[in-house]
C-alpha cells in the first residue's frame, strides 16, 4: 500500500489490539485511512507517527453474538452521515486451551471463530462501500479438515474429550468456504481468505496445544507486520486475483491440498449457511 492510497477511506479491523490485526491497521493507517479496531484490551503505539490516517480503539470482547450486534451499532454510529465502510478484515480468533462455554452457551472458538465472524460479514457487508474489500484471516491449519457441520454442532458438546486444535481448524476451514460464498453474493465488493503464514504471536505462544510447535519453530516465525503482509496487499487491488480467493504469500492458492479428501461441494456450504442462519438468529 501505498502512502495515501487509502485517503479519506474508513476501514474496520477486528481482533486489531495485537499482533497480525494491529500491524495490518497499523498498515492501513499508514496508507491513510481512518481505522477503527476493535478488541479487549486498547493497543499500545498504535499509529506510526507519520502515519497519514489513524486509528480509533474500540474495546469489545466479541466472543458472542450479542457482542457483534454491539459493534453493529457502534459502525453504525461512527461512520459519519451518508458514508459505509470500505475496508473490513475480520482476524479475529482464537484458540483456547480447553473447553469453555460463553455466556450465551456456545464453545468459546466456536462463537468467537465462526458465529460472530459470520453475524458481523451478515451485517457490515451490506454497509460497505462499492469496490469496498473484506479480508477474512485464516490458517493454514484448515487444509487437515473438512467442512462437517455435524462435527460444528458437537463442539458445542465436546467437554469431556475438547481439542483445541480440532476446533480451530475446523471453523476456519468455514471462514474459507464463506468468503467465497459471499465473493458470489456480493459481486460488488473485493473478497478474499488469507493466510498470513506462521506468525510471533502472543496466541501462538499461549496455545498449549502448539507448545511443541512454537518450541520446534520460534526461530522461523514471521513478524506481525510480514504476515499482514497479504492482506495490505489484497486491500491494494492487486490484478488477476478473483474476489474469493485463499491468498498465501501475495498469490492466490488451491482451498485443497492434492488427494486431502478435503473438498466441499456448494450443498456442503448450503448446509454450512443454514446451520449458522439456525445458530446465529
Amino acid at each position: 500500500l501505498g502512502r495515501d492510497q487509502l485517503r479519506s477511506k474508513i476501514a474496520l479491523v477486528t481482533g486489531g489490539t495485537g499482533g497480525i490485526g494491529l500491524a495490518a491497521a497499523q498498515a492501513l493507517a499508514a496508507a491513510g485511512a481512518t481505522v477503527h479496531v476493535v478488541g479487549r484490551r486498547e493497543p499500545r503505539d498504535a499509529a506510526d507517527s507519520d502515519s497519514s490516517g489513524s486509528i480509533v480503539f474500540h474495546r469489545l470482547d466479541l466472543s458472542t453474538l450479542a457482542a457483534a450486534r454491539q459493534l453493529e451499532s457502534t459502525i453504525a454510529r461512527e461512520l459519519p452521515p451518508g458514508r459505509k465502510l470500505d475496508v473490513l478484515v475480520q482476524n479475529l480468533a482464537c484458540m483456547p486451551n480447553g473447553f469453555e462455554r460463553t455466556s450465551e452457551g456456545h464453545e468459546r472458538a466456536l462463537s468467537t471463530n465462526l458465529l460472530t465472524f459470520w453475524r458481523l460479514g451478515e451485517a457490515l457487508h451490506a454497509k460497505m462501500a462499492d469496490d469496498g474489500v473484506v479480508v477474512n484471516v485464516v490458517s493454514a491449519g484448515m487444509h487437515l479438515q473438512r467442512l462437517s457441520c455435524d462435527g460444528l454442532r458437537a463442539l458445542d458438546t465436546a467437554e469431556a474429550d475438547y481439542d483445541g486444535v480440532h476446533a480451530y481448524c475446523v471453523t476456519h476451514r468455514a471462514r474459507v468456504l464463506l468468503t467465497k460464498r459471499w465473493a458470489a453474493r456480493h459481486p460488488r465488493l473485493r473478497f478474499a481468505s488469507v493466510h498470513p503464514g506462521w506468525v510471533e504471536t502472543e496466541g501462538i505462544r499461549n496455545a498449549q496445544a502448539m507448545a511443541g510447535f512454537y518450541s520446534l519453530m520460534s526461530r522461523t516465525l514471521r513478524t506481525a507486520a510480514a504476515g499482514a503482509d497479504t492482506i495490505a496487499w489484497f486491500v491494494g487491488g492487486p490484478p488477476n486475483v478473483a474476489s474469493g480467493s485463499y491468498c498465501w504469500n501475495r498469490a492466490a492458492r488451491s482451498i485443497d491440498l492434492p488427494l486431502s479428501g478435503t473438498a466441499s461441494t456448494e450443498a456442503d456450504v448450503d448446509e454450512l449457511v443454514g446451520f449458522l442462519c439456525e445458530t446465529c438468529d
